[in-house]
């Protein structure tokens, strides 16, 4: 099985972190980037082979630093057209590597390697990790949810209809993969595609007729770094994780948990 991250974007509600660098190599603890976080956690689920990387903006910068190792074998491929088009771009340029399973991730995403393992084993040809949470918010990538599967998908998704949120991480097996590269170039004929999320392209899938099922995570288990405070929340988690751990190796052996 196969990864598919999106990291072409300019990451420009990070600014001015991201002037002189991507948003995937933004470090969110000391020495460890935002992508370095991604591919640890990949490389905890034994099925996943392989990783590829969608670079655009400063796409040299990415190449040297996974150039440096990686704990699962990285490819990249360039979008050409990050500047001007949105996610959807990005992943059209990955359709060669959509021949066997793959995962489509965020490159903004970081989350608990639980998760990814969770949506592996998960059932459906389509499956998409979402949350649940009290309450929504118009920038949330909402879902509404009916008889165990996705029915509708989007941040324009009224909030009485809200009933979970993507988390930008959704598997495709069988014959969906070629659905989904068909999906793709369909909307990408329409000019007004190139400039939206990817994940309209499931919504189309789901209008016509195919099943989308899901995986639940924990808000707790992953966040979407996009802006400054959220960069500052996974910093936090990270240095509280850090400060635990060294706590843990000073204790005795035996009194450890």
């Amino acid at each position: 099985m196969r990864v598919i991250i999106l990291a072409a974007g300019k990451g420009e509600r990070l600014r001015p972190l991201t002037e002189d660098r991507p948003k995937c190599l933004i470090e969110a603890h000391p020495g460890v980037a935002i992508i370095d976080l991604q591919l640890r956690s990949i490389a905890t689920v034994p099925e996943i082979d392989s990783v590829v990387v969608v670079t655009g903006y400063r796409a040299d910068q990415v190449d040297a630093h996974l150039a440096k190792g990686t704990p699962v074998p990285v490819i990249t491929t360039y979008n050409p057209f990050f500047d001007i088009s949105n996610d959807m771009v990005s992943l059209w340029t990955a359709i060669r590597f959509m021949s066997e399973p793959f995962i489509v991730l965020n490159g903004d995403d970081v989350f608990a390697p639980k998760v990814m393992a969770d949506l592996v084993a998960a059932k459906g040809n389509i499956c998409a990790v979402i949350d649940q949470k009290p309450i929504y918010d118009t920038d949330d990538m909402k879902i509404e949810l009916t008889d165990g599967r996705l029915t509708a998908i989007g941040k324009d998704l009224s909030l009485d209809r809200a009933q979970g949120e993507s988390i930008g991480m959704i598997r495709f097996m069988g014959e969906v993969q070629t659905a989904m590269s068909g999906a793709l170039e369909r909307l990408l004929k329409t000019e007004k595609y190139r400039s939206i999320h990817w994940l309209a392209a499931i919504q189309l899938l789901i209008d016509e007729g195919e099943r989308v099922d899901y995986s639940l995570c924990e808000p707790e288990h992953w966040a979407e770094i996009d802006i400054h405070f959220d960069l500052d929340l996974v910093k936090s988690r990270l240095d509280a994780a850090q400060q635990m751990y060294e706590l843990l190796q000073d204790l005795p052996s035996q009194a450890r948990p």
